[in-house]
């Protein structure tokens, strides 16, 4: 896996995950946030928005509330990869 930050003002550095471990929201947070992606995104602007998908460690209500309560700087936005509300699925 692969995590990277990417804007209009520069790009993080790429960090990956070695193969075979598994990220769940406690090392979402510990390792690849708070060691990774934060401090790097920090360098290039003091004010950001941090969009991510709906993968269970980037919804985790602790990775939520780190975003959203742990550094004023950060807007966060949540569940690019979810239906809108009403979206009926199925086959054409």
């Amino acid at each position: 896996m692969v995590s990277v930050g990417v804007s209009a003002l520069g790009t993080t550095s790429i960090h990956f995950i070695e193969p075979g471990v598994k990220v769940n929201g406690q090392y979402y947070r510990k390792d690849v946030l708070m060691q990774k992606l934060l401090p790097d995104i920090r360098q290039l602007s003091d004010f950001y928005v941090f969009q991510q998908d709906s993968a269970p460690a980037h919804r985790a209500r602790e990775t939520i509330e780190l975003l959203d309560n742990g550094d004023p700087r950060v807007r966060s936005s949540y569940g690019l990869a979810t239906k809108p509300s009403g979206f009926k699925s199925g086959r054409l």
